[in-house]
């Protein structure tokens, strides 16, 4: 697979909805490098943000993510399988969440955030081990 061929799966993936793509390989590939890409770039975005409010412990995980989910992009299937990069995406998102629940972010406002970890644990998951995942991130919250 080349290495921006996944780029071309997400206008039909977006104008889809999530039925068309769901399950399979593919899909699962698209999704996981999707996510690994946006989550990168949104992520370095966010780090220079929190750097400029003081936030260094927060802008320091955020680069460190940002730099292992670029690294997870450009490394091939052979040597980090896709399962793998799910995993990865999962925790990695799952810290950063931690990370600002506990510290609260700019303003505060980090537990806003929150609610958006299941349905990105469902999307990559699935129901059976996304409601597994919950329960670990429940259990790092206490």
């Amino acid at each position: 697979m080349k290495v921006w061929a996944w780029w071309k799966a997400l206008l039909p993936y977006i104008r889809s909805g999530s039925g068309v793509l769901q399950g399979t390989v593919q899909a699962r590939r698209n999704l996981a490098y999707i996510l690994l890409f946006l989550s990168s770039v949104m992520l370095f975005i966010f780090a220079v943000v929190h750097f400029m409010h003081q936030s260094e412990r927060l802008a320091v995980l955020q680069l460190s993510l940002a730099s292992f989910y670029a690294l997870c992009l450009w490394l091939p299937e052979q040597k980090m399988p896709i399962h793998i990069k799910e995993n990865v995406i999962i925790m990695g998102t799952s810290l950063m969440f931690l990370s600002l629940i506990a510290g609260g972010g700019i303003a505060k406002t980090g537990i806003y955030w929150a609610p958006l970890l299941p349905f990105l644990v469902f999307a990559v998951t699935g129901i059976r081990l996304g409601i597994r995942w919950l329960v670990l991130f429940m259990l790092g919250l206490v």
